[in-house]
């Protein structure tokens, strides 16, 4: 998933289930609720979000392992999630990565045919408070085309020092 050593990347752990080609391990850790609560009681998570009525966060082991060991670690949260993250890591760099529009995000919710129309209209609902929430994080990337969001990504980081080789 990453494409530089310097990078690990944390997979998140959700009570939905899984759409057409997502692995276990792999994409998401597929959880039923039980277990999910069992990890957020036990203090397992370092955020955690009811995001579209499924339940969804971010393990602390792996991401405390890749960070003792040097790694810049990646993670792919809700915009709620990634500020519970900066209030405990305050050296997080957050990007809110947004759509170019409302409608090219419908399109794309639509392209995956993993969602019914009830639960694209209830994700572009939140928009307009996910878009409020994103004025708390560092950076605005808007993802037009992913090869160039992923490279401006890239040189964000590299020019705000968290990776020093820029091979992007």
């Amino acid at each position: 998933m990453t494409r530089n050593k310097a990078f690990g990347y944390s997979v998140s752990v959700t009570t939905r289930p899984p759409r057409e080609g997502e692995r276990d391990g792999i994409d998401y850790c597929f959880l039923n609720k039980e277990e999910f609560h069992k990890k957020r009681v036990r203090g397992q998570l370092i955020e955690w979000e009811n995001v579209h009525g499924h339940l969804y966060g971010t393990p602390q082991e792996p991401v405390e392992r890749m960070l003792k060991g040097g790694r810049v670690v990646l993670l792919d949260v809700d915009v709620f999630g990634g500020i519970s993250i900066k209030k405990r890591y305050s050296d997080t760099l957050l990007i809110f990565v947004k759509p170019p529009s409302r409608e090219s995000l419908k399109a794309r919710l639509r392209g995956r045919g993993s969602e019914s129309e009830l639960e694209i209209e209830n994700r572009l609902r939140r928009l307009p408070t996910e878009y409020q929430r994103a004025s708390a994080y560092d950076l605005v990337v808007v993802n037009k085309k992913l090869d160039h969001t992923v490279e401006e990504i890239y040189g964000h980081l590299f020019r705000l020092g968290f990776i020093k080789e820029n091979n992007g």
